[in-house]
């Protein structure tokens, strides 16, 4: 689809991104813009009647789209509420299903997830579009009443870390063709260095832990012994099948960062620390330098901890609602 075909005009703040997106990814710009197009329709749609477009509790400027791009990738990727923000999960799903084929509602070992009540925002979904096609992914929102079943699914994946790791859980992450939870999100309450040593362990990562510390104390700006008593820290282990689980931990921006232009410089440091680059973030994020935006465009920073090493990730949204 043409840009000139799509109805995605009606949203003049993400002019920047598709440009960029043109220019950086010609081969999978079409694909984009399509699937954008659709996904942005009810937002559209508001803003052609004249409605305020309600806040997303997925960006901290309450965006209903965001950016996702790491260091050792080229891949194109976006994460995005399937519906307008503060839609009913049932308005969601059919959604989600025509944009990553996940059959949420077919998966009976997501009832739990879907059959919350009273919701903060059901789910989202990300996709990543590639040069061997496009890929999705969904995010549930893991509330109290998920906790015990969410737990269990984490504790399978990693049967080595102990039932009594203080771990709570915020999303669920879904993959097409793969029943149940693959994902688990969650926050660390008063995370210490034994506590990291154990969740390292459990993934077969422990070597990497000193550095991964350094280089958070490092993005946050704080000395490394006093990381853990300065920023909320979260993590995700996803399933690998007989292996121990990919660990990522994530912190989010707005907490350790006081401008878009702080984060900015930060996040492509480290990332060059790393051996990689963000260009589509970087060239995104240029205009923060000498157009400062006082709303939150960062949401979270992660650090991807590999067998072999370390990578990282930014989350950026295009705009902030008023």
């Amino acid at each position: 689809m043409r840009r000139a075909e799509s109805n995605i005009n009606r949203l003049p703040e993400l002019e920047p991104l598709l440009h960029e997106v043109e220019r950086q990814f010609p081969a999978e710009a079409a694909g984009f813009v399509c699937a954008l197009s659709q996904v942005s329709d009810a937002w559209q749609t508001a803003r052609r009647e004249g409605r305020p477009l309600p806040r997303s509790l997925l960006t901290p400027g309450g965006y209903p789209m965001e950016i996702n791009e790491r260091s050792d990738s080229r891949e194109l990727c976006w994460t995005a509420e399937p519906a307008l923000p503060g839609a009913p999960i049932e308005a969601q799903l059919p959604r989600v299903l025509q944009h990553t084929g996940i059959n949420l509602a077919a998966d009976k070992t997501l009832s739990v997830f879907l059959q919350q009540p009273s919701p903060r925002f059901g789910c989202w979904m990300s996709l990543r579009h590639s040069v061997d096609g496009v890929a999705g992914k969904a995010y549930l929102e893991a509330g109290p009443q998920t906790h015990p079943h969410f737990l269990e699914g984490l504790h399978r994946i990693a049967p080595t870390l102990p039932e009594s790791f203080s771990f709570v859980p915020m999303l669920a992450g879904i993959y097409p063709g793969v029943a149940g939870v693959s994902e688990y999100y969650g926050l660390l309450p008063n995370p210490n260095a034994r506590s990291l040593h154990i969740l390292f362990g459990a993934c077969a990562v422990r070597a990497h832990l000193p550095l991964a510390l350094c280089l958070l104390a490092e993005l946050a700006s704080v000395q490394t012994n006093d990381l853990l008593q300065r920023i909320r820290l979260g993590a995700s282990l996803r399933a690998q099948g007989s292996k121990p689980p990919a660990l990522t931990l994530f912190v989010h921006a707005p907490q350790i960062f006081e401008s878009n232009v702080q984060a900015r410089t930060r996040i492509l440091s480290l990332a060059l620390q790393l051996g990689g680059k963000l260009p589509l973030y970087e060239a995104l994020s240029a205009s923060l330098v000498d157009n400062a935006v006082d709303a939150p465009l960062h949401s979270v920073v992660s650090l991807k901890i590999g067998a072999k090493g370390l990578s990282c990730s930014v989350g950026y949204s295009p705009a902030a609602l008023p």
